[in-house]
């Protein structure tokens, strides 16, 4: 069995040691899973004429809310890319602002990444509910000036 980091496996130690390592491999397949699906989103960007480097920013900023943020958030809901769209609102109001001190600078260009690529994932590929897309829209539009 491998050694676990003691803060890394303090966090969820409401799991045990067996469960936490399996929790770790679910969320390295979760990683691939997301990180093919930007791969495909990356694409998409390149044939909307975005520029490489406007890309990979936003690559960046959805692989940190997708593989850092939602999967340690609530890990039960993380196994599709897609369950991200509830987790908005945990994401701009409390766990961006603890880990980033500048992230009222950063926050925006956070939220046009997440925004295209929800709108991607329901427009072009079907795997979320045009109704997800729209109440996470709503939730922007409610709380964006909060967040920003």
């Amino acid at each position: 069995m491998e050694k676990l980091e003691e803060y890394e496996y303090e966090a969820f130690d409401f799991l045990g040691e067996a469960d936490f390592l399996n929790f770790r491999k679910d969320v390295a397949t979760i990683g691939k899973k997301n990180r093919e699906l930007f791969h495909e989103f990356a694409g998409y960007l390149v044939n909307h004429d975005f520029e490489a480097d406007v890309i990979k920013g936003h690559i960046g900023h959805l692989d940190v809310y997708l593989n850092q943020f939602v999967v340690y958030f609530d890990p039960g809901d993380a196994t599709e890319a897609q369950f991200g769209t509830g987790l908005a609102d945990e994401f701009f109001d409390e766990w961006l602002p603890e880990r980033n001190r500048d992230f009222k600078q950063v926050a925006g260009h956070y939220l046009e990444s997440i925004g295209l690529f929800y709108k991607w994932l329901a427009e072009e590929t079907g795997l979320l509910e045009a109704e997800e897309f729209e109440e996470l829209l709503d939730l922007v539009a409610h709380r964006k000036n909060d967040w920003l």
